[in-house]
């Protein structure tokens, strides 16, 4: 990005496809260290089948991606644009990027499409949030702390899954990343329990 952040991406493809459209998942969990592709089981498959190319990137601060993570940071908005923008221009992609996922890459499809990517042609988000503490923080204005673990623990199990191939790989960076970013999911978790 343009300030030197390097979010980890995973893209898969089929190896005859011509350059064609670009589906992609942004999110904080794992899209962007291997292989998964939705919670929808089969559409992966499909979409390759038709002709799509399916990239995982990491949000700023999670998974193998550099950066500092902050819940809902109008930076996803620009870096998503950015990914966007990026993809487009890649000799796998015919210059359309469409976007797709719910809950987290739900909601960074909405502060994406909010900078307007001229790449971007389709979001389908569901399951989203607008609201952190009225809509899981606090529903009724009763804590909720089992949001703030829970999610955490998304957060770093998928990462701890993708650290056996980017080991294989040789990729320092990205275990560097993960043990950074695992600290500091930590202690937003912790944060997230005391503050008022």
């Amino acid at each position: 990005l343009a300030d030197g952040t390097r979010l980890r991406y995973h893209m898969e493809r089929a190896s005859n496809a011509p350059p064609g459209p670009v589906v992609l998942q942004y999110d904080g969990y794992d899209s962007g260290t291997g292989g998964y592709f939705s919670n929808i089981p089969g559409v992966k498959a499909e979409l390759l089948k038709r002709g799509y190319t399916n990239l995982g990137v990491n949000v700023r601060g999670t998974g193998c991606s550099s950066g500092e993570f902050s819940l809902f940071d109008p930076q996803w908005g620009a870096d998503g644009a950015a990914v966007v923008a990026w993809a487009a221009q890649q000799p796998w992609s015919d210059g359309k990027v469409g976007m797709f996922g719910d809950s987290f890459p739900g909601i960074t499809q909405l502060v994406t499409a909010a900078q307007r990517p001229p790449a971007l042609r389709a979001i389908a988000p569901s399951n989203v949030i607008v609201d952190l503490y009225r809509d899981v923080g606090a529903p009724g204005g009763v804590l909720n702390a089992a949001f703030a673990t829970l999610f955490t623990a998304q957060q770093q199990l998928p990462g701890i899954q993708g650290l056996p191939p980017a080991v294989q790989q040789g990729d320092a960076e990205c275990v560097a990343n993960y043990l950074a970013n695992k600290a500091q999911y930590e202690s937003f978790a912790l944060a997230g329990l005391f503050s008022p």
